[in-house]
């Protein structure tokens, strides 16, 4: 999104934005400097801050009762608000919504080594659903193809009917459903009123290089609990005893 800015300089006392200026127009941030009420000659908006952000996310239009110069010398990056919602594909609501669940994610060790690039795909293909109390999310047994996010309220997990434990928010599960066709281990069921972000694998293979694909699976493999000691082949014996 970023050329989509203009960015405009400024030298100290020269006015920056007017007394009528309407902050639902465009988003403007300033890079240098700061922006000051030429009468008060109170500080506005600071460097690294955006103009009335709480406005812009609001939806809320306000005018300035002076004009706001520069002190000192400023640079701002000004930006169409229309233009710039349209190129992120989503209103301003949309977007904090997928911001926040970029934030659950990346905290994911699946995620954890994708590039802000890749987190930028994913947060378009991200969806949320809704669950009432007692609605399965997933059923053990079945199979499915989404990866989910518990956005807010409890989760109940149950294998073979028996509660295993609880999850609440920004805990995930379902991520094996991202790369194998297989049935689910686990129940997940609503506990109170469930949001949660969902991430169905055919979007999410469709931005995986073959490099990357085989690094994801050899990770699941990994972390498979279901080997058995059929499934070993013998080495070596590496000890005896209590020190082995």
């Amino acid at each position: 999104v970023f050329h989509l800015f203009e960015i405009k300089t400024f030298s100290f006392n020269s006015p920056v934005l007017p007394k009528n200026y309407d902050t639902a127009d465009n988003i403007v941030v300033v890079i240098e400097g700061n922006l000051v009420d030429k009468i008060t000659k109170q500080v506005i908006t600071k460097r690294g801050d955006i103009v009335n952000e709480k406005d812009i996310i609001n939806k809320k239009s306000t005018e300035f009762k002076n004009d706001l110069i520069a002190d000192p010398d400023c640079v701002i990056a000004i930006c169409n608000y229309s233009k710039f919602i349209e190129e992120l594909g989503g209103t301003i609501d949309q977007l904090i919504e997928k911001s926040k669940a970029i934030e659950s994610i990346s905290k994911i060790a699946l995620f954890k080594n994708f590039s802000q690039q890749k987190m930028q795909l994913i947060s378009k293909m991200i969806k949320i659903e809704k669950f009432e109390n007692g609605k399965n999310i997933i059923k053990q047994g079945e199979s499915g193809n989404k990866f989910f996010i518990v956005k807010s309220g409890l989760v109940d997990i149950f294998i073979n009917n028996r509660y295993i434990r609880s999850m609440a928010e920004n805990a995930c599960f379902g991520e094996r459903a991202l790369f194998f066709n297989e049935p689910r281990s686990t129940t997940a069921q609503a506990n109170g009123r469930v949001e949660g972000y969902y991430l169905v694998d055919k979007d999410f293979m469709s931005i995986l290089e073959p490099s990357l694909k085989d690094y994801l699976y050899s990770r699941f493999y990994l972390q498979d609990a279901s080997v058995d000691l059929k499934d070993l082949d013998f080495v070596k014996e590496v000890g005896k005893g209590s020190f082995g």
